[in-house]
């Protein structure tokens, strides 16, 4: 019977490892789990601060070019014709269809 004492206190001592070893996964794991929502939190944080700042750096370029900066000027025009021929071709259409 000793034998079996043996074996039955070995396996006892292993379930208790065991158990041991899934709580500190278990804690790991919701510590893991926080870390996360913290940086998806950070993330939507840095894309909204980055969106605010793309639609600054636009605006500064617009006030840019209408302040005279030759490099803008042109960006300006070039973007002033594009919505010109954008507006054409919106013209053409609607004037297709009304015949």
């Amino acid at each position: 019977m000793t034998s079996t004492d043996g074996l039955i206190k070995e396996l006892d001592d292993k379930v208790l490892r065991l158990l041991t070893a899934l709580q500190k996964a278990e804690k790991e794991n919701l510590v893991l789990r926080k870390d996360i929502d913290q940086l998806e939190a950070d993330l939507d944080s840095s894309k909204k601060e980055l969106k605010a700042l793309e639609n600054k750096n636009k605006e500064i370029r617009v006030a840019s070019a209408l302040a005279g900066s030759a490099e803008h000027k042109r960006l300006m025009k070039h973007k002033l014709n594009s919505l010109v021929k954008e507006i054409d071709l919106c013209i053409a259409e609607v004037k297709k269809k009304s015949i």
